[in-house]
C-alpha cells in the first residue's frame, strides 16, 4: 500500500520526505495527530527530485514478506523448542506435573518469542526499509 508523502530535501544518496494523509498536511504546522515526522527513504528508480516534490512511497516488498515470516515463525518455533526444552525440567519433578511444566515452558517460550518479534519489527530502525514508487504533481 503506498503513501502519499513530501520530500524535504533530496540529496546525493539521500532523500527526505514528509508521509501525509493529504496534501494540505504538508504545509500546516498545527500539531494534530495526521502530522508524522520526516523519514529517510531510498529512490531505486532514480526519480529527479527536488524539494516540494509529491511523491509515493511504500516499504519494500521482500523485506515485508520476511518480516511476516518472521512475525509468523519464530513464536510458533519458540513455542515447540519450549515443548523440547521442558522435558529434562519435568523428570526433576518425578513425573508430577509434567504436562503442566511443559504447557508452562510452551507458553513462556511463546510470549517471549512474541515480545522478541514486536521489540524488533517496531522498535528497532531498519534502514532502507521504505523506497519512492512513484512521483506525483508538487505540493508547494
Amino acid at each position: 500500500m503506498s503513501r502519499t508523502a513530501v520530500v524535504l530535501s533530496a540529496e546525493a544518496g539521500s532523500v527526505s520526505v514528509l508521509p501525509v494523509s493529504k496534501l494540505e498536511c504538508a504545509s500546516c504546522s498545527a500539531s494534530c495527530g495526521n502530522r508524522q515526522e520526516s523519514v529517510s527513504v531510498s529512490n531505486p528508480k532514480g526519480f529527479p527530485l527536488k524539494a516540494g516534490d509529491v511523491v509515493f512511497i511504500e516499504p519494500k516488498r521482500r523485506r515485508q514478506a520476511l518480516e511476516a515470516l518472521f512475525s509468523l515463525l519464530f513464536p510458533f518455533i519458540s513455542a515447540i523448542a519450549g515443548y523440547f526444552v521442558a522435558g529434562p525440567f519435568a523428570s526433576h519433578f518425578d513425573g508430577r506435573s509434567a504436562d503442566g511444566i511443559r504447557a508452562l515452558f510452551v507458553l513462556l517460550f511463546l510470549f517471549v518469542s512474541s515480545g522478541l518479534v514486536l521489540i524488533v519489527t517496531r522498535f528497532l530502525p531498519h534502514a532502507g526499509r521504505i523506497e519512492i514508487v512513484g512521483k506525483g504533481e508538487g505540493a508547494r
